[in-house]
């Protein structure tokens, strides 16, 4: 059971979706399930594996639903009650949530989005680069990334967005950034950034409010990108994006301590 149970966990996860496996840690007196069991609870709810059944996997599930929204770990005790309502034994619970791993989009292989990947691979990011210029991704340049040439509309459909996603846009033009923006303000995601004056943000914001985005829709996107720093060279500019980045990464682990 927990090969089977860590391969459904891991299927979960490549979907993008988070996922809790709930075990027996310890048991006493009359139980259903010995130490050791397990199941997968699913962010819809359904289970694969079982604790016991009844009245006390009921409630487990509903708790490991309770602890995927919160990102929290728990170990808890239940009572395990006969038909008629008497005390059989108890049943001790770990519920561990396991979520997708951080994943930063690059959509532009240009100088910047080149330091950008240097600095995320080093902080362990899953880096996924994609860029529609022949020739811009390679493997021998990006040794550590997913890499996806081509047109963006078709390579976003390889991906699966979830809470834990990280987007950069800096691509070659205004107007794919503005096309790539209107996309993704409707993807999954932890943060939202573009690289561009305030101008460019400016406009950007105002064209997409004509072709339909509402504007409260692009209240988290940081742009123009980055934490000040002051810096103009590629690599400047790279660490102030990542730095701001981190930050919002470590604000989102914090609030779910």
């Amino acid at each position: 059971m927990e090969s089977n149970s860590l391969a459904i966990i891991q299927e979960e996860l490549n979907k993008g979706r988070k996922v809790c496996q709930v075990v027996v840690t310890k048991t006493e007196g009359t139980t259903p399930r010995n130490a050791g069991t397990m199941m997968v609870v699913r962010t819809d709810g359904s289970i694969s594996g079982t604790v016991g059944g009844g009245r006390v996997e009921y409630e487990a599930t509903k708790r490991a639903m309770e602890l995927m929204v919160s990102n929290r770990c728990e170990l808890q005790e239940y009572v395990v009650k006969t038909d008629k309502g008497m005390v059989s034994g108890k049943i001790c619970l770990f519920f561990k949530v396991f979520q997708p791993k951080e994943q930063l989009l690059i959509f532009g292989a240009g100088h910047v989005g080149y330091q950008l990947y240097l600095l995320a691979d080093m902080l362990h990011f899953n880096v996924i680069m994609l860029d529609t210029r022949d020739g811009f991704l390679t493997k021998e340049r990006y040794p550590h990334a997913d890499i996806l040439p081509g047109e963006f509309a078709e390579s976003m459909e390889q991906i699966s967005f979830h809470e834990n996603t990280y987007v950069v846009i800096s691509s070659s033009s205004h107007q794919s950034d503005e096309d790539l923006l209107f996309s993704l303000v409707e993807k999954q995601h932890a943060y939202l950034g573009m690289l561009g004056s305030q101008k460019k943000v400016d406009q950007i914001k105002f064209n997409l409010g004509e072709r339909g985005v509402s504007l409260a829709k692009l209240n988290d996107l940081h742009a123009p990108i980055g934490i000040p720093l002051g810096g103009r060279q590629p690599e400047e500019v790279a660490l102030s994006i990542l730095a701001e980045v981190v930050k919002v990464r470590n604000q989102k682990q914090k609030d779910h301590c």
